[in-house]
C-alpha cells in the first residue's frame, strides 16, 4: 500500500515539473512563448464585455552588441539578470514572458495604458539603476491597451510593438504608450473616487 501511494506520489510530481518546462523558459525561468500566445487566446475568448488589459512589450538595448563585444553566455547572463529585475517588480497577478530573444512581454489584466505606462516607466527606470557588473544595461518599451469592445488582443499586441519601435527610433532607454496616455482617459484611482464623492 505504501508503494501505490509512493508512485502516485511521484507520478504527481512528475506531471508538475512537466507542466511546469512546458509552460516557462528554461534560461530565465519566466512563462515562454507559447503560455504568452494562450493568455491572449483567453482573452479574446472572454465574454466579459469590460474586459481589459494594457500590454507591455519590453526589449534589451543594444543587445546585439552585448553578444558581439562580450559572448553569449554574458548575453544569457543579462537576459536572466534583466528578468530578475523584472520580476522583482511585477506583483504576482503579472505574468512575465519571455516574448522572444531579448524580448520580454507583461500583461496587465484590468489596467488601462496610463496605468501600463505607468509601470512600464519603473520597470525602465529599475533596470537602468540595477548592476550589470560594469555593463550600463537600459530597456525600450512599448506600452499599448486592449478592451474587450476592440476586437482582438493581437492588434493590441502589434500596436505594443509598433510602440516599442517608437521608443527604439526615438534613442532608447525610453517608454512610449500607444495611444498615449492623454488619450486613454481619466485613471479612476481611489484618491479621485473620494475627491469626486
Amino acid at each position: 500500500m505504501c508503494f501505490v501511494f509512493a508512485y502516485a506520489l511521484l507520478q504527481e510530481r512528475a506531471a508538475a515539473m512537466l507542466r511546469h518546462h512546458s509552460d516557462h523558459d528554461a534560461l530565465t525561468n519566466c512563462l515562454n512563448r507559447r503560455t504568452f500566445n494562450a493568455a491572449l487566446d483567453r482573452l479574446d475568448a472572454s465574454t466579459r464585455t469590460d474586459a481589459c488589459c494594457a500590454i507591455l512589450l519590453i526589449d534589451i538595448d543594444h543587445f546585439k552588441s552585448v553578444n558581439d563585444q562580450h559572448g553569449h553566455l554574458v548575453g544569457d547572463r543579462i537576459i536572466t539578470e534583466v528578468a530578475a529585475v523584472l520580476g522583482r517588480i511585477l506583483d504576482a497577478r503579472t505574468p512575465l514572458f519571455r516574448y522572444g530573444g531579448e524580448e520580454f512581454a507583461a500583461v496587465l489584466y484590468g489596467a488601462d495604458a496610463a496605468v501600463g505606462g505607468a509601470l512600464a516607466e519603473r520597470l525602465r527606470a529599475e533596470v537602468e539603476a540595477a548592476d550589470f557588473r560594469t555593463m550600463k544595461i537600459t530597456v525600450s518599451i512599448g506600452v499599448s491597451e486592449w478592451k474587450a469592445a476592440d476586437g482582438r488582443v493581437a492588434i493590441a499586441v502589434g500596436e505594443a510593438d509598433n510602440a516599442l519601435y517608437d521608443a527604439k527610433r526615438g534613442g532608447r532607454n525610453r517608454v512610449v504608450v500607444r495611444p498615449p496616455a492623454e488619450e486613454a482617459g481619466p485613471v479612476v484611482t481611489p484618491s479621485s473616487l473620494i475627491a469626486s464623492a
